[in-house]
């Protein structure tokens, strides 16, 4: 072999161990190549994948909540704030149920739809949603007062979707948001 020959085959080396380098750094992880197919939408927006569709009405944010559980009145407060969303989703073509609801706060930090009012009848999550048919209802998050402001609302089938559909709302703008002291989870008027 001449020293011709053996520099192209260097540089023939080295432009592929550049090339290997350049992919190993620039490839997304595996969470990233196999987690949500994200749709987003904006309020009042319809937004639908593949086994279900939503429309999201703007949050209502209260100190207090207090709903009808096991057929009593009951009323829950927080130190931060409670998040009440009118919510209507459907399924596109077989039952589905609707069990991921998540508000992503502007810090990065998500909160799961709150189970400490799991039992009002006005919620919609984990309901079974029928094809043709829409259910309306509410969707109900505590978070931190500085969680509300410019945040997404993420609503999928399961808690932690994998190569499925997510629908991604802009629920809130930056902007200051009006804190109620109590809101009613049996109020019709909340529903949208």
């Amino acid at each position: 072999m001449t020293l011709r020959g053996a520099l192209k085959s260097l540089a023939v080396v080295a432009v592929a161990a550049a090339a290997l380098a350049a992919m190993r750094f620039t490839t997304p992880g595996y969470a990233t190549l196999t987690g949500p197919i994200e749709q987003s939408a904006m309020i009042g927006e319809r937004a639908e994948g593949r086994a279900f569709g939503a429309r999201i009405g703007a949050p209502r944010f209260a100190r207090r909540v207090r709903a009808k559980m096991i057929a009593k009145s009951v009323v829950r407060d927080t130190e931060g704030v409670w998040v009440v969303v009118p919510a209507e989703l459907w399924a596109t073509t077989e039952t589905a149920t609707v069990m991921g609801a998540i508000w992503a706060g502007p810090s990065g930090r998500s909160y799961s739809a709150d189970v400490r009012v799991d039992k009002a009848k006005a919620l919609v999550i984990g309901k079974p949603l029928q094809p043709g048919l829409s259910r309306r209802g509410l969707i109900v998050f505590e978070i931190p007062a500085d969680e509300a402001a410019g945040a997404r609302l993420k609503l999928s089938l399961t808690s932690d979707p994998r190569l499925d559909t997510q629908l991604s709302f802009a629920a809130t703008g930056e902007g200051a948001m009006r804190i109620e002291d109590e809101l009613d989870l049996d109020d019709g008027d909340l529903h949208g």
